[in-house]
């Protein structure tokens, strides 16, 4: 019992090695898109609802953000620790310097339309489908799915 208590406590950030990790993982791309997939999420909500008046909408809109800011706290608090693990303190406060540049606020804002344009260009796409095709191709197995 005392080994795996120590086992535990080894295996814990130190306090400020914690935070650093904290605002990497605030500042990661799966963090940074959670949010536009929440709104794309619930702009589909709406439209699969046109019966709901604009009111309803707004509380409709109002409750995926609140969904989407619990998610997006528990995403953070899951890949904190594996940043801390993988990352030394200086690289993440390079890390942090770099998201807290201008050229890094210039780059997400440039994300949001860029991802938005890209969506539109796999809208439909269908991975699987495109693997079994080019396997079904190569070797003449697994085709009845590619068809």
């Amino acid at each position: 019992m005392i080994l795996l208590a120590l086992a535990i406590q080894a295996a814990a950030p130190a306090p400020d090695t914690a935070a650093l990790a904290q605002r990497v993982a605030e500042s990661s791309t799966l963090a940074q898109l959670l949010p536009l997939i929440a709104g794309k999420e619930v702009g589909d909500l709406a439209k699969e609802h046109p019966t709901l008046t604009a009111a309803e909408q707004e509380t409709l809109r109002a409750t995926g953000s609140e969904v989407m800011a619990a998610a997006r706290t528990r995403l953070i608090a899951a890949l904190a620790p594996s940043y801390a693990a993988a990352l030394t303190p200086d690289q993440m406060r390079a890390i942090i310097a770099w998201e807290d540049s201008a050229a890094a606020r210039a780059r997400r804002a440039a994300d949001v339309p860029a991802l938005v344009g890209a969506a539109k260009v796999l809208d439909g796409y269908d991975y699987k489908g495109e693997v079994m095709k080019a396997f079904c191709a190569k070797t003449g197995k697994g085709c009845t799915r590619a068809r």
